[in-house]
């Protein structure tokens, strides 16, 4: 008591000396958790007269630093801010605010409101005050508003008078203290700040004082309202036994305190955030409390706090607070002028996402949904954000509607159904469902709706809503109308009409609906299609059991008939794969579908890679079943062909299809390896396949017990064959981790490979496997390939006990394990790399490096076999296996071109490469080069043959191994980046000795046969190659080198002098003309220079040498631009090359490849140098590129005999350009639309004055391949209407007859074309056309001249246009 009692006198002496230090320190106690100081409890033992006292001193303080705070604005804010005091200070006389009894009798005449439900709260609408709460809310403002009126004359008169302060207040004697008050505690303040000679404060921080102490009074009065409630809570239960009946009393508050509430709620709208957060806090607790005036201290809360729902980070505790108090909204009159404000806020809620992401939220917006004169705008508004909405958010808007339109009755209901929800039908016919995500959105919203069709007045009212658009949408011209009709069929499926409607009127109606979606099956529009197919399938689903089976059957028919083998969409064919997929959730369907799936199996093997991944996602549905098996589905070996030979996406889910079948991870090691070596027996490229893809469902301690065990089964075959050498029969002591005698060799077996036992091993049956459940209870039918486990182990027994061989004696068993070994082990190296797993690859190699020299020596006449165990000893560290590294290097320098399959000598490169022996590689690469690269045409002939035949057998050099060894270790992806990291400088020296092949390239083009022996034209263009490839690969280098270790290396610069040096030497060769040329037929015209030269010992001709070098160059270029390795320089100079090819006569060869440079080089300047493409176009600018290449293709395409398919590449390369060139404004693709424009109206110039100027003479077609491939390219959507723009600005030069009659043709083609071109562009050209035309003074008449036929025809021409355009 005695230290409440201390507490209390130190908290009045605080508020009436404006100690806010004392006050603040009594806060911070307050909120500490170890402090026994609790402000509440102390505020609510004030006696009445000290709350008096306290909140007295505390309001007085709180009005002079709201007065000081508001000064620091414009002067009439000042003088609004200390006229709002002055209003809230006249509230104390009596006509300003009623007296403590006037006040408590108002209080208990007051009814509160009932406490209502959850459920009554959001489906009942707006309620509007009583007539008392009205009376009384209308008194109040109308005081209000007398007192504005005053207090706007007196500012007024203030203004004219210049008399700006706020001491200028009328005399009162409340007046006069506080400004006395005010000069004794500003004196002293000013006396010091003089002595010590310093400035005064700046604006900044005394306005941060001000907030500071009305925060502390704010937190004050919070806390006291709190203890009120407390007060009143315990008084509730005191009173808790007396009469019902008799309304409650509301608490009492000092005369003071409520002045304080008043005066922060007048000027809440013009403080700071930080003081607007604490007055709401304030007056909310106020509301809750249900303190005396609540109606008069919350009309400002409400805006401020509808503010901070809708900031840019709101929380959801706004959102509650605000549900909190949204009985308040009643006291206000929203359809007043003066709240238009509040009530774009309240329509802002629909479209705010917090308010959809919690349920208070929802609920205000149901309630807001309750007061009739807001739904049109919330309807409005919720348009206006639907398209941007998620999927989430629209279901809970839909849930909102349901929960409003529920809530209504009579007259109301129907307006909500008519202007809302039928308005929202309509549009969700109507609605283009390719334009963003307004379709969708509708569709979801209206499916949320539809969700509640089984309840009776719902399905009224759908039916009553979509009863005068929906049947008649289903009929009309526009797809896309009928699409969307289709959809909300099938969503509202069965629509059972008025509740009034006989059984057979009902029967009707269900047959009209069925008959329906049988016919909009087979619709003309694709997308119409896979629309109902998505929608009958689900009807199947969910409501197979009450369909007749007419419907059934018919709907199959048509989905398997035609639908399944539509071949103009492959989305149709997905979609009836999809739906039956859908239809097999469907329990009472299985027997039906067991019957009708085998008749899809054709699927499997459908062109598009879509359908077949469809197609085994629907195998995994069936896989669940336990009435069908998949694999009389389609047969096993079917699945296993296609897992050889489809693509890696069809490949994956065809594993997760056949895994547990063939790799059962709940069996024993034993059982899975069985199942295995019957996958490698019948389809061993499959097993390769399968094992690229299981390491998806396998963890690493299950891959590395396979494996091993794996290895361990081929060791313990190895060791019995070769223990038991020379004996004829089996014996019986295997090891116990091997495999039972029908599986792998029992002591005594021998390594039988002969093709009779190749044969007799495999014509035995194999032991395929299935799942463990229902795959394994039953055989498949006869003809497939997968026998049950029971089987499998029935076979196995049977074999044990005839003592037949081991499957290991077959050479295609033991390669496909070993390539599973090495598979598997390859498709986790990522996964063994990592710390963890440490302890996995170290059992690996330990245990493979111990036996590997005996299996070696076992296997070493299979030659396949030893090469898969050569790839999987280069897994193992070097000094495990060092003889095996030396033979592989002594295998490849005693290797001619000749003698060694490619697959062997890139095998022997690629072990040494896991190795990490690339300096042995790259220096018998060098040693091999670099006698081609020094020797030449007179050393040849100088030389003795003597002399010449010891260097050839002194050092055999084989120049193009070599540079074959070099592509092996620049093509394999490990082995390039293990390069480039550890052996950068190798391979730059490398590239400076392939650096002379420059020199000998230009001594061959001058010369007339070979330079010599080694160096053949195929050495040199191979050579060529692969130092350009090389230079273009070191540009990693130079990422992986530090700051300080940084050379001159730069690929960029190196091939920019290669660049200079093709223009100086190899350009001048593609400009001649030569006899092989002239012999060539157009037909060949774009075939490249590398498909058409000679075998490797015959010379080539300069030309085709220079066209094979420059090709190889451009191709590289394009690639380094490409990557984004290139600098400015090297693109400038790049470009200007190729403008150089586009200019010679083999101009031809080279058009897909400038055109592909062109778009790298145009999106490198997007990127890297923008001001280059928005200044004006240089000599080097891609948009050149492309004008010299659509001139050069236009000429080359007037043949058409033979350039289908170049043409169409040619067309798909500029189309992929001019789409790059449009990101970067209008500039680029003026230029070359302008430029097509004029090529092609030239091209139709000549056949102007020969045509009769028929109409139907006006086709793509006529116009030649060039000009109509062109057109194609430029009539493409994103293209067109640059186009258009061109083509409309040749009618505002000077009238030329011919060149404008051309300009109509051209036109008039185009609008053969209007679903490309776009009908307002066509428009917009007839229209400049017209004006241009009716310009030209035409003789009427008949006289035989060229001008007059010719302006005739425009005229003809114009008039046809604008008769189909209706252009008036």
């Amino acid at each position: 008591m005695k230290k409440s009692a201390a507490t209390r006198q130190k908290l009045l002496e605080a508020a009436q000396h404006q100690n806010f230090k004392d006050l603040i320190d009594l806060l911070h106690k307050h909120d500490s958790k170890r402090s026994s100081i609790n402000l509440s409890e102390t505020l609510a033992e004030l006696s009445r007269v000290q709350q008096e006292e306290l909140w007295g001193y505390l309001v007085q303080t709180t009005t002079h630093h709201l007065t000081l705070l508001l000064d620091n604005t414009t002067e009439d804010d000042d003088l609004r801010s200390s006229g709002m005091v002055r209003l809230l200070e006249s509230q104390e006389q009596p006509e300003g605010r009623p007296s403590k009894e006037t006040s408590k009798e108002a209080n208990q005449s007051k009814v509160p409101h009932e406490p209502r439900t959850e459920t009554e709260e959001q489906n009942e609408p707006c309620t509007r005050p009583n007539s008392e709460q009205a009376k009384n809310l209308n008194n109040i403002t109308d005081q209000n508003e007398q007192n504005v009126s005053r207090l706007n004359a007196e500012i007024n008169q203030e203004i004219q008078n210049r008399d700006l302060t706020v001491g200028n207040e009328q005399s009162t004697p409340q007046a006069e203290s506080r400004r006395q008050g005010e000069q004794e505690v500003e004196e002293p303040k000013r006396q010091q700040q003089q002595q010590q000679g310093g400035g005064s404060k700046t604006e900044n921080d005394d306005e941060m004082e001000y907030e500071k102490v009305i925060l502390v009074v704010l937190k004050l009065a919070h806390l006291f309202v709190s203890s009120q409630k407390k007060k009143k809570g315990n008084q509730d239960d005191d009173e808790g036994d007396e009469e019902e009946d008799v309304p409650r009393q509301l608490q009492e508050v000092p005369d003071k305190f409520l002045e304080l509430a008043g005066l922060v709620h007048g000027v809440l709208p013009a403080l700071e955030k930080t003081l607007q957060v604490a007055v709401v806090y304030f007056l909310e607790a106020w509301w809750l409390g249900d303190l005396p005036a609540k109606e008069e201290v919350i009309s400002n809360v409400l805006p401020v706090l509808l503010g901070f729902c809708m900031a840019n980070r709101p929380h959801k505790t706004n959102v509650k607070r605000l549900w909190a108090l949204h009985r308040a909204f009643d006291l206000i009159d929203l359809l007043h002028p003066s709240n238009a404000a509040l009530v774009d806020q309240l329509v802002t809620c629909v479209a705010t996402p917090i308010f959809l992401s919690c349920d208070e939220g929802l609920r205000f917006i149901t309630w807001l949904f309750g007061m009739e004169e807001l739904v049109p705008k919330l309807h409005q508004r919720v348009k206006e954000v639907l398209p941007k909405n998620s999927k989430n958010q629209c279901a809970k808007l839909a849930n909102v509607y349901y929960r409003a339109w529920k809530s209504y009755q009579g007259e109301q209901r129907k307006m909500m159904e008519e202007n809302c929800l039928q308005d929202l039908m309509y549009h969700a016919v109507h609605v283009d469902p390719t334009m963003g995500r307004l379709s969708a959105n509708l569709h979801l919203f209206l499916a949320q709706i539809h969700s509640h069709k089984k309840e009776t007045a719902v399905s009224v009212m759908l039916s009553n809503l979509y009863e005068p658009f929906l049947w008649r949408s289903l009929k009309v011209a526009n797809g896309y109308v009928r699409m969307n009709a289709g959809a909300l069929l099938c969503d509202l499926f069965p629509l059972c009409g008025p509740k009034e409607n006989l059984q057979q009127e009902k029967s009707e109606l269900m047959d009209r609906q069925m008959n329906l979606l049988l016919d909009l099956l087979l619709d003309p529009n694709h997308l119409v299609r896979c629309t109902m197919i998505q929608g009958v399938c689900s009807i199947l689903q969910h409501y197979w059991i009450v369909l007749p089976s007419w419907f059934i059957k018919d709907t199959f028919q048509k989905l398997l008939s035609h639908l399944l083998v539509d071949a103009s969409s492959a989305k149709v064919r997905s979609c009836v794969i999809k739906g039956v997929t859908q239809v097999l959730e469907c329990a009472a369907a299985s027997v039906f579908m067991k019957e009708v799936l085998p008749r899809m199996k054709d699927s499997f093997d459908d062109v598009d890679q879509g359908v077949r991944v469809d197609f085994v996602k629907l195998l995994l549905r069936v896989k669940t079943l336990k009435l069908i098996r998949y694999w009389e589905v389609v047969p096993m070996e079917h699945i296993l062909h296609r897992l050889e030979v489809d693509c890696p996406a069809v490949c994956k889910v065809i594993v997760d299809l056949i895994f547990n079948s063939f790799h059962p991870t709940q069996r024993d090691d034993q059982e899975i390896l069985h199942r295995c070596i019957a996958l490698i027996r019948e389809n061993r490229a499959a097993s390769r396949s399968f094992y690229s893809y299981i390491y998806r469902r396998l963890d690493m301690n299950q891959s590395t017990r396979f494996l091993l065990n794996i290895w361990r089964n081929i060791k313990h075959y190895v060791i019995n064959c070769q223990e038991n050498e020379g004996n004829s029969t089996f014996g019986s002591n295997t090891s116990h981790n091997s495999l039972s005698s029908s599986a792998i060799a029992s002591p005594g077996s021998t390594p039988k490979r002969s093709a009779e036992v190749e044969g007799r091993i495999r014509s035995r049956q194999t032991s395929n496997t299935t799942e463990e459940d229902k795959e394994n209870s039953a055989p498949p039918k006869t003809g497939t390939s997968c026998p049950s486990p029971a089987k499998a182990r029935s076979s196995a027994q049977e074999e044990r006990s005839c003592n037949q061989d081991s499957p290991l004696d077959d050479p295609v068993v033991i390669l496909g394990l070993l390539d599973t070994i090495v598979i598997v082990w390859t498709t986790n190296v990522e996964r063994l790399a990592q710390p963890q797993n440490h302890k996995f690859i170290e059992a690996l190699r330990s245990r493979i490096a111990k036996t590997m020299p005996r299996v070696l020596q076992f296997f070493k006449e299979e030659e396949e076999i030893m090469r898969t165990l050569i790839y999987l000893s280069s897994f193992l560290p070097c000094h495990l296996v060092p003889t095996l590294v030396s033979h592989c290097l002594s295998r490849l320098r005693a290797a001619t071109l000749h003698s060694v399959e490619p697959d062997t000598y890139n095998l022997y490169v690629d072990a040494l490469c896991n190795w990490n022996r690339f300096d042995d590689l790259l220096e018998l690469i060098s040693h091999w080069i670099q006698p081609a690269l020094t020797s030449t045409v007179q050393k040849r002939e100088c030389s003795s043959a003597g002399r010449r035949v010891r260097f050839f057998e002194q050092s055999s050099p084989q120049p193009l191994l070599a540079l074959q060894l070099l592509r092996q270790i620049m093509q394999h992806p490990l082995n390039k980046i293990a390069a480039l990291h550890n052996h950068s400088e190798l391979l730059l020296q490398l590239s400076q000795t392939l650096e002379h092949v420059k020199d000998l390239l230009e001594a061959r083009l001058q010369s007339s046969g070979l330079l010599s022996e080694l160096c053949s034209d195929d050495f040199l263009l191979d050579c060529w190659e692969r130092y350009l490839r090389l230079v273009a690969i070191l540009h990693h280098r130079q990422e992986n080198e530090g700051e300080g270790q940084r050379s001159d290396f730069d690929s960029a610069d190196i091939l920019c002098q290669s660049t200079l040096w093709a223009s100086r030497i190899l350009v001048p060769l593609l400009e001649e003309k030569t006899e092989t040329k002239d012999d060539t037929s157009t037909s060949s015209a774009l075939t490249p220079a590398r498909e058409k030269r000679k075998e490797p010992e015959d010379e080539q001709q300069p030309q085709v040498l220079a066209e094979s070098a420059m090709q190889e160059l451009v191709a590289v270029g394009t690639n380094l631009v490409m990557a984004g390795y290139a600098n400015t320089q090297f693109v400038h100079q790049f470009s200007l090359l190729l403008q150089q090819l586009l200019t010679t006569e083999c101009a031809y060869m080279f058009l897909v490849d400038v055109v592909d440079a062109a778009r790298e080089i145009h999106e490198y300047l997007r990127f890297y140098d923008l001001d280059a493409l928005r200044l004006e176009p240089m000599d080097s600018h891609p948009a050149h590129l492309l004008e010299m290449g659509i001139s050069t293709f236009a000429q080359v395409a007037q043949d058409k005999e033979g350039l289908d398919k170049e043409t169409k590449q040619i067309c798909e390369s500029l189309r992929l350009a001019l789409k790059e060139m449009i990101k970067c404004g209008r500039k680029g693709i003026d230029i070359v639309t302008s430029h097509t424009v004029a090529l092609i109206l030239d091209a139709i110039l000549p056949s102007v004055n020969q045509r009769n100027c028929l109409e139907e003479e006006y086709s793509l077609e006529s116009l030649g391949l060039g000009v109509a491939s062109l057109l194609r390219v430029f009539t493409h959507r994103s293209i067109a209407p640059f186009f258009m723009d061109q083509l409309a600005d040749t009618f505002n030069t000077v009238p030329d007859v011919p060149r404008t009659l051309a300009a109509m043709q051209l036109t008039f083609i185009l609008s053969q074309r209007l679903s490309s071109v776009g009908r307002p562009a066509l428009k917009h050209v007839v229209v400049r056309a017209d004006q241009l035309i009716s310009s030209l003074a035409i003789p009427t008449v008949e006289q035989d001249s060229p001008f007059i036929a010719n302006a005739l025809s425009c005229r003809d021409l114009l008039c046809d246009m604008k008769s189909r355009l209706g252009v008036i």
